[in-house]
């Protein structure tokens, strides 16, 4: 005989059964399948200085999310970088920031869905560090972290060794000279006490071209580049290149250090592309392509022509240079003619 008790469980076990196979048949996943929610956590924010741009590296832990969700990095409202992910794991965005001291706060979200979390971040000061620490702080050094205990006099100011060179601080600031540029600057050029004087920028990349590195200094520029090496280019030299357009000017990068002219007073820097050559007398000056081959085949300065007094120019249909001593003119018929300042052939 059955109590009412086992026949009304077995009745309610059948029911439940015969609505889960209902269900499944129309599609419905079973309790235990029910999709978890998608979820972002662990978000973290260290900032960085790349290029010369402060930033952020922003990484969250994302779970269950839907193939190629898309993460989104947003400040005050405005995406400012986003990431997207397979499966579930880290995911990091590299964002840029505007300069500053003060902290960020960034928002995390991905969609679809709420998963959303928030973190705060220093905004990367990049060349406007406020000492050591504030370097140390900063990711994407271009030395290394320095050791706050150790440090060297220099011009109005001291350095802290880094594993891949030197910070220095001085009234112009905290920045950071290393690598090849480094090495020459510490060398030949004699850091702080040579004609480069002390730092005015850390290591930067070129606009357009950041695996072509300077830096600034107080009375010039050193430029790295895998083809050219560390050259610095400084004073009037350095002035004339700026007005042309530093290294995208036709001069392009300099291959040699400012030297002294051998037998007139004077200096020079060879570049890719020309030479810049400057006397008292007579400036600063480029000198260009054939013109430039034509006049070192003369003897330069020491030649009849002199230094030069103009920068390549056009002029009817030709390319001239002046020179103390006359001109050079260069056509693509008729090459490189030299004249006196007369006009005749010299």
């Amino acid at each position: 005989m059955r109590t009412p008790h086992r026949t009304a469980t077995r009745t309610a076990a059948r029911t439940a059964a015969v609505g889960l196979v209902a269900a499944l048949a129309a599609g419905a996943a079973p309790p235990s399948a029910t999709a978890a929610e998608p979820a972002l956590s662990g978000a973290t924010a260290v900032p960085t200085c790349v290029w010369g741009a402060p930033g952020a590296r922003v990484e969250v832990e994302h779970r269950d999310m839907p193939p190629y969700s898309r993460i989104s990095v947003r400040r005050a409202g405005r995406e400012v970088g986003f990431a997207r992910v397979i499966g579930s794991g880290r995911a990091g965005a590299d964002v840029l920031l505007p300069p500053g001291r003060e902290p960020v706060v960034l928002e995390v979200t991905a969609g679809p869905g709420p998963a959303s979390t928030s973190v705060p971040v220093r905004v990367g000061t990049c060349d406007l560090w406020a000492g050591v620490a504030d370097h140390n702080a900063t990711s994407n050094l271009p030395i290394g972290p320095v050791d706050e205990r150790v440090a060297v006099t220099v011009r109005t100011g001291v350095a802290h060794r880094g594993p891949l060179g030197w910070l220095y601080s001085t009234p112009l600031g905290v920045h950071a000279v290393g690598g090849a540029i480094g090495d020459a600057y510490e060398g030949e050029l004699r850091g702080t006490h040579g004609e480069l004087g002390r730092p005015t920028t850390s290591e930067f990349g070129v606009p357009g071209d950041p695996a072509v590195r300077y830096n600034g200094f107080e009375h010039g520029n050193v430029y790295w580049s895998p083809a050219t090496g560390a050259h610095e280019v400084h004073g009037a030299v350095f002035a004339r290149y700026a007005e042309l357009g530093h290294e995208r000017s036709a001069l392009g990068l300099p291959v040699t250090h400012e030297r002294p002219t051998p037998v007139r007073p004077g200096a020079y820097n060879h570049f890719r592309g020309g030479s810049l050559y400057w006397s008292p007398a007579t400036g600063a000056h480029e000198v260009l392509g054939a013109i430039r081959d034509e006049w070192a085949r003369r003897g330069w300065e020491a030649s009849a022509l002199g230094f030069p007094v103009t920068g390549e120019r056009d002029w009817g249909g030709y390319r001239r240079s002046d020179f103390e001593g006359g001109y050079l003119l260069w056509s693509p018929a008729g090459g490189v003619s030299a004249h006196r300042l007369d006009g005749s052939p010299l």
